[in-house]
């Protein structure tokens, strides 16, 4: 009788947590609107779905006990494995490695890239006078910063970082705010957009052709024909430079001249990021994509720096990562091509 009653038990439990599961698929489906070809894809999303939840409890456990810096979540990419979400959003590779620059200019530059000579105004100069010896800065709070975009699965990463960066510096050139189109480049610059690229070349696309606002030319999440006839802005910069290769340079840099374009080693690990520090060991410095440096801070004793990144505000801290600062020099590759404008 006993061992009847510990097997009904058993049973009730096996389909409570099925059921559990089950309940958490579909609350996922719902939240981030996924819907998939049929049955089976369905099936193997949510047998993905689960093994992400278990490594999701097994790391937040480690996180708990204030063994990892960053808590894991259920994020839009939740049914992808690391491996398939590599591929899907060309992680992979380090995808610039073997590319050519549109504008020759293949690697880091010892020297800055300086059109005019013109003076900065006071009110810039307040708009930019941040105390470097603080150790918290966020851009954000300044209002230099856009909305999260969402790139889509085009490896426009790139394209999304030197926006970024206009945005902030006309927003500190200005005192006006404008969400510039990401697909404006993506269509005019060349039919590969795409497949990556360097920051430079969308940042001297900007300077040579100007910059439609996002809600003239809207992004597509995918190369289109290019519209020459829609509206454009011009900003007005004289060139960008590159920061010396250290954590220190970098924070100088981010305080003096506003939000920085940075590219760094990316690994599929990130796509279960739910907030944090994030920190993982032996993180390669060969980059794969870019993002846009806004802040930097101490959060419950981690030393950080705040990322936007371009996969959409449903993702991570809606849409940011705080990363690993004063932990290793250079983690990741953070400081190896790190730019401004000015």
């Amino acid at each position: 009788m006993k061992s009847v009653l510990v097997a009904v038990i058993v049973c009730l439990v096996i389909i409570d947590v099925f059921c559990s599961l089950e309940n958490e698929w579909s609350q996922f489906k719902l939240n981030y609107n996924k819907k998939y070809k049929s049955q089976i894809e369905d099936a193997r999303r949510f047998s993905v779905f689960k093994k992400n939840l278990i490594e999701i409890t097994r790391h937040n456990r480690r996180f708990k006990k204030r063994l990892e810096t960053f808590e894991k979540g259920i994020t839009v990419f939740a049914d992808l494995t690391k491996k398939q979400f590599d591929k899907k959003y060309g992680l992979g590779l380090q995808n610039n490695l073997n590319m050519t620059s549109t504008y020759g200019l293949n690697s880091r530059s010892p020297d800055s890239i300086n059109f005019d000579m013109e003076p900065r105004s006071r009110e810039q100069a307040e708009r930019r006078g941040e105390n470097v010896s603080t150790d918290y800065l966020d851009w954000r709070e300044k209002g230099a910063v856009t909305h999260v975009k969402e790139q889509g699965v085009c490896g426009a990463c790139w394209i999304f970082s030197a926006i970024g960066m206009l945005e902030g510096y006309n927003f500190i050139k200005t005192g006006q705010l404008i969400s510039l189109s990401e697909q404006n480049v993506v269509d005019c610059f060349s039919d590969e957009t795409c497949y990556g690229g360097y920051t430079w070349d969308a940042i001297l696309h900007v300077k040579n052709n100007g910059i439609s606002k996002e809600t003239d030319y809207p992004y597509r999440k995918k190369h289109t024909r290019c519209k020459k006839k829609v509206p454009k802005i011009k900003i007005n910069f004289k060139g960008f430079d590159f920061v010396n290769e250290t954590e220190n340079d970098l924070k100088s840099s981010l305080a003096k001249y506003g939000p920085i374009g940075v590219s760094l080693f990316v690994s599929g690990n990130w796509r279960l990021y739910k907030r944090g520090v994030w920190y993982e060991k032996n993180c390669s410095t060969l980059a794969n994509h870019s993002v846009l440096l806004v802040g930097y801070g101490t959060e419950n004793g981690e030393d950080y720096w705040l990322i936007k990144n371009s996969w959409g505000p449903l993702w991570g801290e809606d849409g940011y990562i705080k990363i690993a600062r004063n932990k290793e020099e250079n983690y990741c590759g953070l400081t190896n091509e790190a730019m401004y404008i000015f």
